[in-house]
């Protein structure tokens, strides 16, 4: 219990922004869920608590983000998820987590995560009805914010609290003790239970979804290895309480911008390099990152049981924010507005093509504010006297040369 206060003093140290933080996180996945016809999740108290405690951990010890601790350090109170579960006492070893740093807000937060598969997978979990999400903010790290998700099962999570008389197939491992036994059939009613309220067939982005990033990069581990920016994945998830993989059988994964394929990498749990993918889901990556402000089309052919089925829907990426000027020369000259934003859009010339960081060279009378949208678009925006220059050098080579005019021929989101 002194750890724990000492949790929770953390907690007010770091303010009423990380709680406000927290209550955004919560909406924001639940919204995300609720639109591809997903149960919402509830919150578990021992969940909060065990989230809340590696947050603390990670922030107080100025680690970089990881679902490990180690015990020689302050504030350990797990090795992995489930452990700090149960240190929280939750009874269930059958925990999930994401986590995520350096996003100004909850909504990017979530979105990055969603936008990366194998964490989207466990936030789109057919079995899940329960989470516990803790957040932190400090100094350490860079830390804009940090944020612990921490998913679990209520229906199994019950069957940890009752005497089970074993006649036949059991599980074990599954509970805070790790040699209780529980029935085989047990379990397997106990996720059917939670499975059977979410829909048979999952879409992501869902159906008519709007303002989706366009863009891959990475996630640990990376599904996609071979390409350092790539499209946002698409995914289609068969949901186990109505299907068995010998059900389905994927003929054809496409997706199209007007009349046009897109070129794209299939994947599903026999094809993922890292053996993380769930039996019947399939996700498909575009081999370049998506245009901006477009509308794609999803095209998907099935046998189910013997029965071919097609699936087609419609999604939008997200529209850019300010005027922007497209930029896919090594050396380019901009004419911006004094005091207003403007975004740079650099398309990716191959695989790997990405900004990490940029520098600048400007008169002592002009100020100037960059941020990132992503690797590839860059917000500028430089105040100073009509006719006085600044140029923007980035971490790939390329170059900017910014001249402040009375005018500008940037092109109107």
């Amino acid at each position: 219990m002194r750890l724990f206060s000492l949790l929770f003093l953390c907690v007010l140290l770091y303010g009423a922004n990380s709680q406000i933080l927290c209550s955004q996180a919560y909406e924001e996945l639940n919204l995300l869920r609720q639109r591809a016809g997903m149960i919402a999740l509830k919150k578990d108290p021992r969940l909060v608590k065990a989230a809340q405690a590696h947050a603390a951990y990670l922030v107080h010890n100025n680690f970089a983000p990881t679902h490990y601790e180690s015990p020689k350090y302050p504030l350990f109170t797990g090795v992995w998820p489930w452990d700090r579960a149960v240190y929280a006492g939750y009874r269930s070893r059958v925990v999930s987590e994401n986590l995520s740093a350096l996003k100004p807000n909850a909504k990017k937060a979530i979105d990055d995560l969603m936008g990366a598969l194998y964490h989207r997978i466990l936030f789109l979990d057919f079995s899940i009805d329960s989470i516990g999400i803790g957040t932190a903010a400090s100094g350490h790290y860079s830390y804009k914010s940090l944020v612990v998700f921490d998913m679990g099962d209520s229906k199994l999570e019950a069957l940890c609290t009752k005497d089970w008389r074993i006649t036949g197939s059991y599980n074990y491992d599954l509970c805070a003790q790790r040699t209780k036994k529980i029935p085989l059939h047990a379990v397997q009613e106990a996720k059917n239970q939670i499975a059977k309220s979410n829909p048979q067939i999952l879409l992501w982005p869902p159906k008519n979804a709007r303002a989706v990033p366009p863009v891959f990069y990475e996630e640990e581990p990376d599904p996609l290895p071979q390409y350092g920016v790539s499209g946002y994945p698409v995914s289609i998830q068969f949901n186990p309480y109505y299907f068995k993989p010998k059900d389905i059988v994927l003929m054809d994964l496409r997706l199209f911008r007007g009349d046009t394929a897109v070129p794209a990498i299939v994947m599903d749990s026999t094809s993922d390099p890292n053996h993380r993918l769930p039996a019947m889901t399939y996700a498909l990556f575009a081999k370049k990152r998506l245009a901006w402000n477009t509308t794609y089309r999803v095209e998907a052919k099935f046998r189910i049981r013997g029965k071919m089925r097609s699936l087609s829907w419609h999604f939008s990426t997200a529209s850019l924010p300010y005027p922007y000027y497209t930029i896919c020369s090594e050396r380019a000259t901009v004419h911006l507005r004094p005091h207003r934003k403007y975004v740079l859009y650099f398309p990716p010339k191959d695989a790997f093509d990405t900004i990490h960081s940029i520098a600048a060279r400007r008169p002592a009378s002009v100020r100037l504010f960059t941020s990132f949208i992503d690797f590839n678009t860059l917000i500028v925006q430089a105040d100073g006297a009509v006719g006085q220059e600044a140029t923007v050098r980035l971490s790939d080579g390329k170059s900017v040369h910014l001249i402040l005019s009375g005018y500008d021929e940037a092109t109107t989101p």
